[in-house]
């Protein structure tokens, strides 16, 4: 048996929030052996559709392998930028209640952005249950 190391492209710019993109280790798969000339073509292969498919829509099919996090990591920056501008709240809330809603979405994809579900404690999945009911009913709110 070989033992592979799979990597992926996910933004992390050191200070949490998900930004520049570059290559992280992702997990050590074990995998039948092969001949390295098949393993290293379907590498070459398969980095090279990806390079094509990120020139031609800007993403490719490997951010389709976990969506959820995908997407979360593309929200949270940006829904955390959103609270801290401030920019109004929506009608029949207050200022306070509107950040309180915010903090707690934020909080969601926050968690989502760096743990699968598998690895969420009780209260973290609680957490992101709330933040993304809350995201879903506040979703149209999300201007200014």
């Amino acid at each position: 048996m070989a033992i592979v190391s799979l990597s992926r492209r996910v933004g992390h710019d050191g200070g949490g929030d998900v930004s520049e993109r570059q290559w992280v280790p992702m997990a050590i798969v074990s995998v039948a052996p092969c001949p390295v000339s098949w393993c290293d073509r379907m590498s070459t292969l398969r980095r090279a559709k990806f390079w094509l498919q990120r020139q031609t829509r800007g993403w490719d099919d490997s951010e389709t392998w976990s969506l959820d996090t995908t997407i979360a990591r593309f929200v949270y920056p940006r829904i955390k930028r959103f609270r801290e501008l401030k920019a109004g709240y929506p009608m029949g809330l207050t200022p306070e209640r509107w950040d309180d809603i915010l903090g707690k979405i934020e909080q969601a994809f926050g968690i989502m952005s760096i743990k699968q579900g598998w690895e969420m404690t009780i209260n973290e999945s609680k957490a992101v249950d709330l933040g993304l009911r809350l995201f879903g009913k506040y979703f149209r709110d999300l201007w200014w």
